[in-house]
């Protein structure tokens, strides 16, 4: 049964559905980007799926792989300014940055110390294996002179 509404808020037309799913993400903007008119709305992700029964309902997985927002209404909706989730969402977003971040950093930085490590060594002992020929040059030369 949908609602034509002539005008009138369908807020007050259609009581809250009774089954939802994560009602807190259904606001009035979500709801205004809908052409239709439907007792209950269902959304996958922010984006309108199909309109429901006047109970509400849920989404299979199939339905929605991502976010599902069902017995969703005008009667339910908070407004979008006042919607904490929202900025939620993006404060885990730039914490998610930030860990990247670090995990790149270090991804990129112990690989070059290492490498800087093993030239390091490679010319010390270089330099040492070198000293040790030029040193047993010279007592090969002394011990022939001996005999």
């Amino acid at each position: 049964s949908s609602c034509s509404c002539n005008g009138v808020s369908p807020a007050s037309s259609s009581p809250a559905c009774a089954i939802q799913q994560n009602a807190d993400l259904c606001t009035t903007d979500l709801l205004a980007s809908v052409p239709e008119q439907c007792d209950c709305y269902a959304f996958c992700d922010s984006t309108f799926v199909k309109c429901q029964s006047g109970e509400g309902g849920l989404l299979t997985s199939s339905e929605c792989s991502g976010t599902p927002i069902t017995g969703c209404n005008f009667a339910t909706a908070s407004s979008s300014a006042s919607n904490p989730n929202a900025d939620s969402a993006q404060q885990s977003d730039s914490g998610n940055r930030d860990d990247n971040t670090a995990v790149i950093a270090v991804a990129v930085v112990v690989p070059t110390v290492i490498a800087l490590l093993v030239v390091v060594y490679y010319f010390f002992t270089r330099k040492s294996s070198v000293e040790n020929d030029k040193m047993n040059a010279g007592l090969e030369a002394e011990s022939e002179e001996a005999h």
